[in-house]
């Protein structure tokens, strides 16, 4: 047995358990009554029982609303709002009546929080699972659906009963990380490629830096050239450094880069540029590790 998302009530397993076994007792019962067609002492005794648990368990559920998980509402308001007049539109959202509404930023905590809309300029009403203190406490979340700026956002509520702030809740520190965030490009030319041409051409949507001397960049070729040879490696049309494959096979490495990085701005394009004899160079990977530039 389990509960929704957004249930009044979370079941845990004790309870479901627990639940179970009280059908199951029940269903028992029954039968064993339509055999008889009477209770007897022990039948008596059992559903005495059975009332005694219900009852118990009954008293263990806690009030109705006071889950933390709050039911959506349709809209979160962009701009303080009067909850004695209430307006027809919230954040670009048209409303109905009956609709539930996340008052933010208040200026008196105490308005902040759930409320239902009952018609334009009428006074909002709480709905029942914000019509007391204990149902507006802190740590209560609830999803915003709807709206030109607080759409699809889920609020945690903080601060004290009665007197709650909404933020948007991102599960974690908000800080941004840090350190580089890293960027690696692949391609992969099959056989022996055209001289004197473009085997790869690439424009990043963001400005990315080349490490000095091509650091953490991969180059490797399935089929060896006969001897030395090298490609060109642009950038916006300018050399920056070479895709050098030796004889054999024994060194494959990018070469004649600055001491410095290279930045390559959005839209630069990235390519590899074959010379007028490639040697006999067959099947030709490479990775090229880049930063993205903040």
């Amino acid at each position: 047995m389990t509960a929704s998302f957004f249930a009044p009530v979370p079941l845990d397993e004790a309870t479901s358990a627990f639940l179970a076994q009280v059908i199951a007792d029940l269903e028992a019962l029954e039968q064993r009554v339509l055999a008889s067609e009477s209770l007897v002492d022990e039948d008596a005794a059992a559903v005495a029982q059975l009332k005694a648990d219900v009852e118990a368990l009954i008293a263990t559920i806690p009030e109705a609303g006071t889950s933390v998980w709050k039911t959506p509402v349709r809209v979160a308001t962009a701009a303080p709002t009067d909850v004695s007049s209430a307006p027809s539109v919230i954040d670009g959202v048209t409303l109905a009546i009956g609709d539930r509404i996340l008052l933010l930023d208040q200026p008196s905590t105490a308005n902040s929080g759930i409320w239902e809309f009952a018609g334009a300029d009428t006074p909002l009403t709480r709905p029942t699972d914000a019509d007391s203190t204990a149902k507006r406490s802190p740590g209560i979340f609830v999803l915003s659906l709807e709206g030109d700026n607080n759409a699809r956002v889920l609020y945690r509520a903080d601060g004290a009963p009665d007197a709650l702030t909404f933020t948007p809740f991102t599960g974690g520190s908000s800080a941004t990380p840090s350190g580089p965030r890293f960027f690696d490009i692949a391609a992969y030319f099959s056989g022996e490629p055209p001289v004197a041409s473009t085997i790869f051409s690439y424009a990043p949507s963001r400005p990315l830096s080349i490490p000095a001397a091509f650091s953490g960049s991969t180059v490797s070729a399935v089929t060896a050239p006969a001897s030395l040879v090298s490609f060109e490696f642009r950038v916006a049309g300018n050399k920056v450094g070479s895709l050098v494959l030796e004889a054999g096979g024994s060194a494959y490495f990018l070469s004649d880069t600055p001491a410095t990085a290279i930045d390559v701005a959005a839209g630069d394009t990235i390519a590899i540029v074959t010379p007028a004899n490639v040697q006999g160079t067959e099947d030709i990977a490479f990775t090229l590790a880049t930063t993205v530039v903040e």
